[in-house]
């Protein structure tokens, strides 16, 4: 489970068997990992779209976190971390 960022108390990750094939590029957001945690795709464009909320994050903490994924610095190391670990990147369509 490799750990991309720490933000307001979460843990920002993705786990390291994603299935298979692999899913495009996405993170978990949890105050604990755990394998159904919140989940965000990381879109081309560096955008994300929320994929579901299991953790209920107050909606507050989800801008919070939302913001900080997707400042450019952020997408650059997510992508980067992505590859470095699963060898490859697609994105969600």
């Amino acid at each position: 489970m490799p750990e991309i960022l720490k933000a307001y108390g979460y843990h920002i990750y993705f786990w390291s068997n994603e299935s298979e094939p692999l899913e495009p590029i996405h993170v978990h957001f949890s105050k604990s990992p755990h394998k159904n945690a919140t989940k965000y795709w990381i879109l081309r464009d560096g955008s994300v779209l929320q994929d579901n909320n299991n953790d209920k994050i107050p909606i507050n903490d989800l801008k919070k976190l939302v913001n900080c994924i997707t400042l450019e610095r952020n997408i650059s190391l997510i992508e980067e971390k992505w590859v470095e670990h699963f060898g490859e990147i697609s994105y969600l369509k």
